[in-house]
Parts: C-alpha cells; structure tokens; sequence
C-alpha cells in the first residue's frame, strides 16, 4: 500500500486523455499558464505555513540588528560630537592667537579638519 505525504491513502487519479493536436495553441497556453499558478500558489501556501515556525527566530534576528544598529549610531553620534567640540576649541584657540601647530595636538585634529573649518 501507498501512502501520501498526509499519511493517507494513496489512490491513483483518472485523468481523461486529450488530442492536443486539434487543441488551439492559446488554449494549450492558457492552461499551462494556470497550472504554474497553481504551482506557485502551492509553494507559497506551504512558506506560509512554515512562517510561524521561523517567526520567533526572525523576530529575534530584527531585535539583534536593531540594537547593533542603535549602538552604531550612538557610537557614531558621540564621536561627532567629540569631533565638533574640538573644532570648537580649535577655532577659540586660534582667535585667541594660538599657532595652528599647537592647535593641532591640543586638539588632536588632522589639518584637513582646520581647512575645511576656515572655508
């Protein structure tokens, strides 16, 4: 005896036979046309039954790239804001006469940094 996949019976189906000879070609492309929907509306019905087996897993993936990507751009926005206090200093070191070589270790820029500031 021959099981399906469901665990039932397997029974073999009558299907009548057709002289597609005398059928029109549009009728042929019709129907393979349905038959591929039909296909893929089967596998997207066995994905969808699968979804809820992955939800948790995929829940957990977006909540691991959400905080790695708020991390970054905590980490991202301190460092700019570390970068726009030096050049603040920079600028009050050079109005108040500082050389621009002292300015550059006192504040740890690089010289492009300053050139960019003055235009």
């Amino acid at each position: 005896m021959n099981f399906t996949s469901d665990g039932s019976i397997w029974r073999p189906q009558r299907h009548p036979l057709v002289d597609i000879t005398v059928v029109p070609d549009d009728e042929i492309m019709r129907h393979r046309r349905v038959a591929l929907l039909e296909l893929i509306q089967k596998h997207i019905r066995q994905v969808a039954m699968r979804i809820p087996q992955h939800k948790e897993k995929i829940m957990t993936i977006a909540e691991r790239l959400r905080q790695e990507g708020h991390r970054n751009g905590l980490q991202q926005g301190k460092q700019e804001g570390q970068r726009l206090a030096a050049l603040r200093i920079a600028r009050s070191m050079l109005t108040d006469g500082f050389d621009r070589d002292t300015v550059l270790r006192v504040t740890g820029l690089a010289a492009a940094d300053l050139a960019s500031e003055s235009h």
